[in-house]
């Protein structure tokens, strides 16, 4: 065990010598999170102690030695600490405390791996990104570096649900131990919610090229874009329906002119006549999961209710700091049991919160739930800045956009599941708050040189 240690180690510390020379932190960042999607726990892992090993975990830690040696070295961009770092730095000290001062082996160590898998891992690369050198060179290949795991994902998440096994990779897709879920597109995620959110965030970075190919391109964007769209329908799950509408209306709407927008909107109040006239009822009760009925999927939004009646209930008991990190499937259930006929609490019981505002209420509070939704608010602000921010190029001002659809498919998703432990929705999270944060300190940065040199010339011009 000792031996197996020593190897990883050192194979970290040279490919982060390596990396330092001759990659780019932020792509690495991308990569890193890619890896987890395609060749993680399920794909391959080995147990080093209480903490599996996986791939993807390996190279978040060669991530950040590389980081290190950059930083060491003088290579990377360190930039002063704002308030969102703050409020980062609050909620994973928040978080740590929360589970450790409380069962964190709880489940095999269910709260514990939570903690360092889904949220220390996401915070390290929030970090990464947001203090490394970051040029619109490497924002073209974090743009390009989406497209192409968006089309690999894609057509994997159209091949599994239309059953065409022989073309899905890797075959863990396929796997018999992995049912939840099964009959909807859910790719290497096995969750049908994060194959959507990265779907439509591939779809977005796909349109982001349209501006700079000629009509052959353009034709293939649409073709992409379309084959996108096609298999985030196929994750048969309405928040991701809604969340890659918002995300349409986001790169439509905000860059449309004023009378482009009058058109827009007459647009999409006939296509959302038309929907609520001839789909709403469909929408409700249909076919999903291969070993679920129709009749349970309808079923499903009735139990949402009763989540949300525990979690208040929850929240009374312990307003300020929650029942603990991770703790909600052990201190629930006295809850479930003070029902009423309006309310059979007892049916819910197998289930997880499904709100991830209510999940963060119940297990750490007024406390954690602020920081989350100050998280939010903090991303949305600076890429809407970004976006406006004339003086900026397109690549740059393109992130804001992206930052825009990742924040509001969060929340969107949020809204009906805890996307929270869902895998990989954090990490994106993050990383795109880290690369917004990033381009928002440069920005700040050069207004504030141009402002020095300025005042520097017209004191020159009075001496004179």
């Amino acid at each position: 065990m000792t031996t197996l240690i020593v190897l990883f180690a050192v194979a970290a510390i040279l490919w982060a010598i390596v990396a330092a020379r001759y990659l780019s932190l932020p792509l690495n960042c991308l990569l890193v999170i890619l890896a987890g999607v395609v060749v993680g726990h399920a794909f391959y892992n080995r147990s080093v102690g209480p903490i599996p090993v996986t791939i993807d975990r390996v190279l978040w830690g060669m991530l950040i030695v590389q980081f290190l040696i950059l930083w060491r070295m003088g290579r990377a961009d360190r930039k002063p600490l704002d308030r969102t770092d703050m409020i980062v730095l609050g909620l994973a000290v928040l978080l740590t405390a929360s589970t450790l001062l409380h069962d964190w082996s709880y489940k095999d160590n269910l709260p514990l791996s939570r903690l360092l898998f889904f949220n220390w891992m996401p915070i390290g690369i929030y970090f990464v990104a947001k203090n490394c050198r970051l040029s619109t060179r490497h924002l073209a290949l974090l743009y390009a570096a989406l497209v192409a795991f968006g089309l690999y994902l894609g057509f994997t998440a159209i091949a599994e649900q239309r059953g065409w096994h022989a073309l899905v990779f890797p075959r863990y897709i396929l796997d018999p131990q992995y049912v939840e879920f099964l009959g909807r597109a859910r790719g290497p995620f096995l969750n049908p919610v994060s194959c959507g959110i990265f779907l439509t965030a591939s779809a977005v970075a796909t349109v982001f090229w349209w501006p700079r190919l000629n009509q052959l391109g353009r034709g293939l964007i649409i073709a992409a874009v379309s084959m996108l769209l096609v298999a985030a329908f196929l994750t048969f799950t309405r928040s991701v329906w809604v969340g890659a509408a918002m995300a349409a209306g986001i790169v439509i709407w905000i860059p449309a002119t004023r009378v482009t927008r009058g058109g827009l909107l007459i647009t999409a109040t006939l296509c959302a006549f038309v929907f609520v006239t001839f789909f709403s009822d469909r929408v409700n009760s249909f076919k999903r999961d291969k070993y679920v009925t129709v009749a349970e999927m309808s079923q499903s939004a009735s139990l949402r209710p009763m989540l949300a009646h525990v979690a208040f209930k929850m929240f009374r008991d312990r307003p300020l700091l929650g029942c603990g990190f991770g703790q909600y499937t052990q201190v629930k259930k006295p809850y479930h049991y003070e029902e009423t006929a309006e309310m059979p609490l007892r049916r819910v019981l197998p289930y997880m919160q499904h709100n991830v505002f209510l999940s963060y209420l119940t297990e750490t509070g007024l406390v954690g739930l602020g920081l989350l939704v100050s998280l939010l608010a903090s991303l949305a602000i600076k890429s809407w800045r970004l976006w406006r921010a004339s003086e900026l190029s397109l690549w740059e001002r393109q992130l804001g956009l992206l930052g825009l659809v990742v924040m509001s498919n969060y929340c969107i998703n949020g809204l009906f599941h805890d996307v929270s432990i869902i895998p990989h929705v954090a990490a994106i999270f993050f990383l795109l708050l880290g690369l917004v944060g990033n381009v928002t300190a440069q920005r700040v940065r050069r207004a504030s040189l141009e402002l020095s040199q300025q005042s520097r010339d017209e004191t020159m011009a009075h001496a004179a």
